[in-house]
């Protein structure tokens, strides 16, 4: 069996992936993978990559750079 690191999900409140990441989401929470879900709502697929100067964006941007430095760079030990 593989193990599976520990992973957060994003996704937008319009994306066509939602669903699948959702469902992924609620896989890693019931086996204690998942560390959080965000759904950034007004949004569809791939807003981050699209208009740097969208509010969304830069929140976008700003909850990664959180999510990188609280468990990659000082994850719990």
């Amino acid at each position: 069996m593989m193990k599976v690191p520990p992973f957060a999900v994003w996704t937008s409140e319009f994306d066509f992936y939602k669903r699948d990441n959702s469902l992924i989401a609620e896989r890693g929470k019931a086996c204690g993978k998942l560390l959080d879900i965000s759904i950034m709502a007004g949004t569809r697929h791939a807003y981050q990559c699209m208009n740097y100067q969208e509010q969304e964006t830069k929140w976008f941007y700003e909850e990664e750079k959180m999510a990188f430095d609280l468990w990659v760079r000082n994850p719990k030990k």
